[in-house]
């Protein structure tokens, strides 16, 4: 073999392996983000909350999937604190979310007392308001002192424990009827509220659910988004539909019910919102609940047909997620 020729075989043979090499770096790239991708949709999926108002049977909360719950507690922070220790042991979940009054005489104080308990009860994730509007209305507070008074709220929530979540109630009408304007908050109380437990009053909306999930973003832009979850029978409580006084038909509750359900968990998987909140808890306990003997919730002679109702409804929560699981 000549040398000219020989050295022109070792070229062919050097660029056949380069060709090679970046073909297999290549495949290999191509292969991470893939597997990346994959991964990121699935911890989409894996690290949404599912959140209940309230205890539930110890098979609910496998059913469920449960990571957190959300009560209500007016007591001392230190009390409360206990009673979150309490329903972490017996539900067997490490975030607590504690619904508060909004105290102007002493929300601010409670708030450093909720950051200092938060160190040693880890279990304490949020602390914050629920129907924030309507509780900021009672306040009769101007929008200039309910804005410095939420702010001073979240800035000593944090202050021994910048983890610590500040989150409000708010409901998807308030966003469009004027409500939640009127009370005037300012840009910087509005950029402190770390989540938004989002319900529909209405089994009936003009808009998808998504809809007022960007609006509320767009409102609140450091706050990430919970879907609230009405999983009970609501026709005694609130009309179908804002502007009409028809009640929902049996049919009508539960179809809605079930559409928005499986919107609101799509968005959850998608990684458009972070969570779902079902009120009330007491999966597997259902006819325990002391709102029953409440005419509002439910007309007396009714009773077994809202227990049916609230039961079916339910067993939709079970099949949509086991979906998914």
């Amino acid at each position: 073999m000549q040398p000219m020729e020989h050295f022109m075989t070792l070229r062919k043979i050097r660029l056949l392996q380069t060709n090679k090499i970046r073909r297999g770096l290549v495949t290999l790239i191509f292969t991470i983000c893939i597997l990346g991708i994959s991964g990121l949709l699935t911890q989409a999926k894996d690290r949404f909350f599912v959140i209940t108002w309230g205890e539930n049977s110890a098979d609910w909360n496998r059913t469920l999937g449960l990571t957190g719950l959300r009560f209500g507690c007016s007591d001392a922070p230190a009390s409360c604190t206990r009673e979150a220790n309490r329903l972490a042991s017996s539900q067997n979940v490490s975030q607590l979310f504690v619904a508060t009054l909004l105290n102007p005489s002493r929300i601010v104080s409670d708030a450093q007392a909720y950051s200092g308990l938060s160190l040693t009860s880890k279990v304490l994730y949020e602390v914050g308001f629920d129907d924030f509007v309507g509780q900021s209305q009672k306040t009769k507070l101007d929008g200039r002192a309910l804005s410095s008074l939420v702010s001073d709220v979240a800035r000593q929530l944090k202050s021994q424990n910048y983890n610590l979540k500040f989150g409000i109630t708010l409901y998807a009408d308030e966003l469009t009827n004027g409500e939640l304007e009127r009370l005037a908050l300012d840009n910087d109380a509005r950029q402190t509220v770390d989540f938004i437990h989002l319900y529909l009053h209405y089994r009936k909306q003009n808009n998808p659910f998504q809809t007022y999930v960007e609006h509320a973003e767009q409102l609140f832009p450091n706050a990430k988004i919970i879907a609230g979850s009405y999983a009970y029978d609501r026709r005694e409580y609130l009309p179908c539909s804002p502007g009409n006084s028809a009640r929902c038909s049996d049919g009508d509750e539960r179809e809605m019910f079930n559409k928005t359900l499986q919107e609101q968990l799509d968005l959850a998987r998608a990684g458009a919102i972070n969570g779902i909140e079902f009120y009330p808890g007491l999966f597997g306990r259902e006819d325990s609940w002391k709102q029953w003997d409440n005419p509002r919730f439910c007309r007396q002679e009714e009773r077994k047909e809202c227990l049916q109702t609230t039961q079916s409804m339910r067993q939709t929560v079970k099949k949509l997620l086991g979906a998914i699981q």
